[in-house]
């Protein structure tokens, strides 16, 4: 069971303008009882004492954190357009030998500033 625990979903705006509310989903689901059933131990997961997140706590990323791996030659997933990206190296026997690492790419154009571009990621 998937709903928005922080108030990030209802902080969305759009040119000044609010442009996703909370009242949009939870009208769907108010008769669920969506946190009875977050909470149900069924045996087949974890579950919590409370519903803050156990990494993050109380914090939320303000946007989507992309992370991508690939191989060598393929950049099908574009890795720079990530976060993180990770390439994969092996020897020749197939075996791990370690990654390489980018960092920084995304953060893509600000809306209706046609002067902005997504930004490449760094070899770290």
């Amino acid at each position: 069971l998937f709903r928005p625990l922080s108030p990030a979903f209802s902080e969305i705006w759009l040119d000044g303008e609010k442009a996703a509310t909370v009242e949009t989903w939870s009208k769907d689901v108010e008769d669920l009882n969506i946190d009875q059933a977050m909470l149900y131990d069924s045996g087949r997961g974890i579950i919590l004492p409370d519903s803050v997140e156990p990494i993050y706590g109380d914090r939320y990323l303000p946007r989507k954190f992309k992370i991508g791996v690939t191989v060598p030659g393929d950049n099908s997933i574009d890795i720079y357009t990530n976060d993180i990206g990770l390439v994969v190296i092996c020897d020749e026997a197939g075996e791990l030998e370690g990654f390489n690492v980018m960092v920084g790419g995304g953060m893509g154009r600000t809306h209706n500033k046609e002067n902005t571009f997504a930004r490449a990621a760094d070899h770290l």
